[in-house]
């Protein structure tokens, strides 16, 4: 899926702030904590977690890699993507895997993805920390998954560094039971009554006595952000030593009284400032002059700069000190504060004016995402309408499926029929949400307010995509036995989530769900990918090519399922002719494997390893369906040509990806081809184990449909047991001649031509050698005359 451009800042290190109090005993237990898993900090706001990492981390000589987290990585591709960003700041110049997996339109699991990072992350030349600050905006399960995974199986030369509200929905007992957690809670963040002092004289310049310093800290329980708070509120009173006796009342109502006078004490346009600039997540001056319709009176850069010399609780983002946010409870306050300004001054109508101002800065900037939030914010239709179409990509397929769906729930039919494309994008965020039986209304809603004159105009990409959306759902309508409806839907919502970030080739990926090309697609199920493809096709601009080559592979797969093998290679090539244009993406990948799967099933064994190689060529390490696909396609290849150590590699490294990507029906087949392959070096109990626990992999699973396959190897093994040349029927010299031809991997065509008989001659031929030698297949006759040594190994 794709996710909008990253923004840099979150991936800074913060600077520790100039004369801020050092905190000596809590950098020494984070120090005595490196040689564990994880330093979990926790705390509610205001209590320095950040401050505190930050001295701690400069000064250390290990490489950082850092991700300030906010509500929008609250999603399993943004998140990754976030994390892989960071994880480049550190490791620009190392090849990482999961950067490729990551671009894949299919569908591999969270635990295939966490696996592939973390042998990049074990593969860095030097020990590194990785924080994730303000993880408690993360309620996501994938998330919280994909972390747990990784601290439980992260490689010795990783530590990592979690900042949080409250406790994080992590797996961290067995942590905590082998010592691996160092952990750091409010009450160890809490300034001591020395440290307390300190901050009052030094770092805010107060003068208070210790006594006054040490009551204060007492009446704040050693609440940072309270005693700042305090501090701003006190700077120039001449009997400092007095106000600790307001403190008698509780610490919320002393936030708001703190609040207000700190507030109150700044000048009028200051005010307006901080209230209108407090709808923004990050600030920076530009952006805060559109808020403030560029009032001359209040230049934003000046503003923050000067804010930020105060110490009014807001942070630097980056080391330009260019963007900057406003501490999230003095921001929550200044909004309070600015509903009470409207009320009661009336400046302005509503927030929804200072939301609008904001939307149309970031949509001029080319920021869809902010953009989108704030016109929804500001009910501005009009705006959210072409942020959610984008100009090049949709933006539920930046990672924003869930605010761009709960934003179309939310419009009237009205305004949805005034915009057909808007139903076209609700049908495809219903799609990428798991909700593949709410689509076609909305397809036909869209079709319905569409006028008479489009469906006459070609190209038209909005039929074009109302035809890909159709087909993506009947490919993903699988009637495979072991699969239950839930299951189908998670491998839809689990596709649409792992694929390509980077790279425009995948474009409509979540729209046209190439699922993998399996019998577990339906003919009835094929027809409709056919009919819906080839008008997809017909109405799509010729130049949108990353969408008409998934369109054109999904026409591929359908048609090989129908076994209309010329018009499923007409549509493979052309979908390697179109990424070669594009340089290359996945998709080329999988055409190549239905390339040599169509060759294969021809027996044109050369052909289809050639293209089985050309998948794997810059792939073979990805744990995809397609690449497991690939390396069995060459394990078969070298079987039939009784190369059995190859063979065995080839199966090996198969099943080995499957099992990364859990894909039951690969593992049972490659399980069965090694099994094959013992057959073959007569290791026969061996084989037989090995398929008797095949037959009970495939009930346990309901891949029933798998048992005939494993009894005709089972028989083929007893057969290899008995056979002898007392039991066999010799072979005449042209039956022997033609044997050979099929153990070298040549067809029936060509084994005619170089022999110079007809086909249905060699037909013949081969009916004759199946019932002497009492096989069924080519390659259980080759094995027996090999074994009794007719033809050449």
């Amino acid at each position: 899926m794709m996710v909008p451009p990253l923004i840099t800042t979150k991936l800074y290190i913060p600077k520790p702030r100039p004369g801020a109090v050092v905190r000596q005993r809590l950098k020494e237990r984070l120090d005595q904590g490196m040689h564990r898993k994880l330093s979990l900090i926790l705390g509610y706001a205001g209590y320095g977690k950040t401050t505190l990492v930050s001295q701690w981390l400069s000064s250390s000589d290990r490489p950082v890699a850092w991700l300030s987290l906010d509500e929008g990585d609250d999603d399993i591709s943004r998140f990754l993507a976030y994390f892989l960003a960071a994880l480049r700041t550190i490791a620009a110049h190392q090849e990482l895997n999961v950067s490729d997996l990551l671009q894949s339109p299919q569908s591999p699991s969270i635990s295939s993805i966490i696996s592939v990072l973390i042998n990049d992350l074990a593969r860095l030349a030097e020990p590194i920390i990785f924080v994730l600050d303000d993880y408690h905006v993360i309620h996501s399960k994938s998330v919280h998954d994909a972390v747990s995974m990784l601290l439980e199986h992260m490689p010795p030369n990783l530590h990592m560094v979690i900042l949080a509200r409250e406790e994080p929905e992590l797996y961290l007992t067995e942590l905590r039971v082998r010592d691996e957690i160092t952990e750091v809670g409010v009450k160890d963040l809490r300034f001591s009554d020395e440290e307390s002092a300190l901050f009052l004289n030094q770092t805010m310049n107060l003068g208070l006595s210790l006594e006054a310093a040490f009551m204060l800290a007492e009446r704040t329980e050693g609440w940072i952000a309270g005693l700042q708070i305090a501090a701003l509120s006190m700077q120039g009173q001449q009997a400092a030593e007095l106000f600790p006796s307001l403190f008698s009342i509780n610490q919320r109502v002393l936030f708001d009284y703190l609040v207000h006078e700190v507030l109150l004490k700044l000048p009028d346009s200051v005010q307006k400032f901080l209230c209108y600039t407090s709808i923004l997540d990050r600030l920076c001056g530009s952006l805060c002059n559109a808020v403030l319709l560029d009032d001359p009176s209040i230049p934003g850069d000046q503003v923050l700069q000067t804010l930020e010399r105060a110490n009014l609780f807001i942070v630097s983002l980056d080391h330009e000190q260019r963007w900057y946010r406003y501490h999230h409870l003095f921001a929550e306050f200044l909004r309070h504060q600015l509903q009470q300004r409207i009320i009661h001054i009336g400046e302005i109508e509503d927030m929804t004016v200072l939301h609008h101002r904001a939307s149309v800065w970031y949509e001029k900037q080319g920021l869809s995402l902010e953009a989108f939030r704030h016109a929804v914010a500001a009910n501005d239709i009009e705006i959210a309408s072409r942020q959610v179409e984008g100009n090049d990509i949709p933006l539920h397929l930046q990672g924003e499926v869930a605010p761009v769906l709960n934003w179309l729930e939310s419009l009237p039919r009205s305004e949805l029929d005034e915009r057909p494309s808007l139903w076209v994008m609700y049908a495809s965020a219903l799609l990428m949400s798991g909700r593949p039986t709410d689509v076609e209304s909305k397809l036909l809603a869209a079709e319905a307010a569409l006028p008479e004159t489009a469906w006459e105009a070609t190209p038209n990409n909005l039929l074009g995509m109302i035809a890909t959306t159709r087909a993506a759902v009947a490919a993903f309508t699988v009637s495979g036995p072991s699969e239950s409806a839930e299951l189908r839907l998670q491998a839809i919502e689990d596709a649409l989530q792992t694929t390509n970030t980077m790279d425009k080739t995948n474009e409509l990926v979540g729209q046209i769900a190439p699922a993998h090309a399996r019998s577990e697609l339906d003919t009835h199920q094929a027809d409709i990918v056919i009919a819906q493809c080839s008008l997809a096709l017909k109405y799509l601009d010729p130049e949108l090519l990353p969408v008409r080559i998934t369109a054109l592979w999904m026409l591929g797969v359908a048609y090989q399922l129908r076994d209309n093998r010329s018009k499923a290679h007409k549509a493979y090539i052309e979908v390697l002719t179109l990424s070669r244009k594009m340089g290359g993406n996945i998709i080329e990948v999988m055409a190549n494997v239905g390339l040599g799967s169509l060759k294969e099933k021809e027996n044109r064994l050369y052909e289809a390893e050639e293209f089985y190689r050309r998948a794997v060529l810059s792939n073979g390490d990805l744990p995809l369906p397609a690449i497991c696909e690939a390396y069995l396609g060459l394990a078969r290849i070298c079987y039939m040509w009784n190369d059995l150590e190859n063979s065995m590699q080839h199966v090996q490294k198969s099943v080995q990806l499957a099992k990364l990507v859990d894909s039951k029906d690969t593992i049972l087949s490659c399980n069965i081809m090694i099994a094959r392959i013992k057959l073959s070096q007569h290791h026969w109990k061996e084989a037989s184990a090995m398929l008797a626990d095949a037959k009970k992999y495939a009930r346990d699973l309901r891949l029933l449909n798998r048992l005939p396959e494993i009894e005709e190897v089972q028989a083929m093994g007893k057969q290899f047991q008995v056979v002898s040349t007392a039991h066999v029927e010799p072979l005449t010299q042209r039956e022997l001649e033609v044997l050979q031809l099929i153990a070298h991997g040549y067809s029936n065509q060509e084994i005619g031509k170089k022999l110079f008989l007809a086909v249905d001659t060699v037909k013949g031929h081969n009916r004759r050698i199946f019932a002497k030698l009492q096989v069924g297949r080519r390659t259980e006759a080759v094995a027996i005359a090999r074994k009794l040594g007719w033809i050449e190994s």
